[in-house]
C-alpha cells in the first residue's frame, strides 16, 4: 500500500461510509481511508462528517499516513488547501497592535476573528484594566469590531493570545494620583453585597466601602438604606491596583436614610372596630368556601414527576 498510496500524495475515491467520528473513502475494491473530522476543515470546527461530505460522493484527499500491518490509511480533506496557520507567527507579532471582529463568547474569555481560519483569544483577565470582568458580555458583543494587542502567538497549537485592555495605556499610575489616600471623592452607589458598598467612581474605576469598616450598631440602616445609583461622598483609604478596587469609607457626617418614615407612609391606617369585625367576618366566609378545596389537589407543577409517569 504504501508504494501505491504514498504518504504526501493527492489521491482520488468515493465516500461509502459516515460515523460520528469520520468518513470512509474508498480507494478501490477492499481498501478505504479514513477523513477524521478533524482533518476536514481549517477553517472551521466539524462535529459531523455530513457536514462536509456525502454518502457516495466522489472526493479527492490527501494521504497523511499508512498503518500496513493494521491496513489503515489516514485522509485528509483540509490538506489540499492552504493552512491558514501556515507563518501566522509573521503575520501577527507579539506586542503589534491589530483589529478583528469578536466570534464568540465563553465563561473565559472572547474569540476574535482576525482572518478566516485564524481566531485569537482575549481572556476575561485581558479585558479591562479597571474592572472586575466575570464573565466577556459585560465588555463585548459577538459582531463588535475590537482593538487588541497580540500578546503570545504558537502556530504549533493554532492559539494567538491577545489583549482589548493592553491596546490601551495602563491607567493606574494616573489612577493613584487622582485618588490620593484622604481624598474625599463623590461616587455612584452601584451594588449592596454582604461584602460591602460597590461604588462608581471617576476614572471607569469601581471602589469598595467594606462592610466590616461600618459601624456595627448603623451597619444594616446604612446598607438598608442606600440606593443603586444614590450619589454618596467617600474618603479614599487605599489603592489596589493588582485588585482593580480603591478602598473607601463613607465621608464624615454620613447620615443613613430613615427607614422608620418609609414603612410609616407604607402601613395601612387603622381600621375601626366595625371595619376590623366585618372584614374578619368577610375573611371567614371566604375560608370556609374556598380553603380547604384548594390545598387537597396540588397543580400541575407541583404535582409528583413519578406520578405523571
Amino acid at each position: 500500500m504504501e508504494n501505491k498510496y504514498p504518504v504526501g500524495t493527492k489521491i482520488s475515491g468515493k465516500v461509502v461510509s459516515l460515523t460520528n467520528y469520520g468518513a470512509f473513502v474508498e480507494l478501490e475494491t477492499g481498501v478505504e481511508g479514513l477523513v477524521h473530522v478533524s482533518e476536514m476543515s481549517w477553517t472551521r470546527s466539524v462535529h459531523r462528517p455530513d457536514e462536509v461530505v456525502q454518502m457516495g460522493e466522489e472526493v479527492e484527499a490527501h494521504v497523511l499516513s499508512i498503518d500496513a500491518q493494521e491496513r489503515k490509511i489516514a485522509l485528509g480533506f483540509k490538506q489540499l488547501q492552504p493552512d491558514p496557520w501556515e507563518g501566522v507567527d509573521e503575520r501577527y507579532v507579539i506586542g503589534s497592535t491589530l483589529k478583528g471582529t469578536v466570534r464568540n463568547l465563553t465563561q473565559f474569555g472572547a474569540f476574535v476573528e482576525l482572518e478566516e481560519g485564524v481566531d485569537g483569544l482575549i481572556h476575561v483577565s485581558d479585558l479591562s484594566w479597571t474592572k472586575v470582568v466575570h464573565h466577556p458580555k459585560e465588555v463585548l458583543r459577538k459582531g463588535d469590531e475590537v482593538e487588541v494587542k497580540v500578546l503570545e502567538v504558537s502556530r504549533e497549537n493554532h492559539r494567538i493570545g491577545l489583549g482589548l485592555k493592553q491596546a490601551t495605556e495602563d491607567p493606574w499610575d494616573d489612577i493613584i494620583s487622582h485618588f490620593e489616600v484622604g481624598k474625599t471623592v463623590e461616587g455612584k452607589v452601584f451594588r449592596v453585597l454582604d461584602k460591602g458598598i460597590i461604588v462608581e467612581l471617576d476614572m471607569d474605576v469601581e471602589g469598595i466601602i467594606p462592610a466590616e469598616s461600618l459601624p456595627s450598631e448603623t451597619k444594616k440602616q446604612i446598607m438598608d438604606g442606600l440606593k443603586q445609583k444614590q450619589q454618596i461622598e467617600c474618603e479614599v483609604v487605599e489603592v489596589r491596583p493588582e485588585d482593580k478596587k480603591v478602598v473607601l469609607s463613607l465621608a464624615e457626617g454620613f447620615v443613613p436614610a430613615e427607614p422608620e418614615a418609609e414603612e410609616e407612609a407604607s402601613e395601612p391606617e387603622e381600621a375601626s372596630p366595625v371595619e376590623a369585625e366585618v372584614d374578619q367576618q368577610e375573611s371567614e366566609e371566604v375560608e370556609g368556601e374556598t380553603g380547604e378545596g384548594e390545598e387537597s389537589e396540588p397543580s400541575d407543577e407541583e404535582s409528583d414527576p413519578e406520578d405523571a409517569k
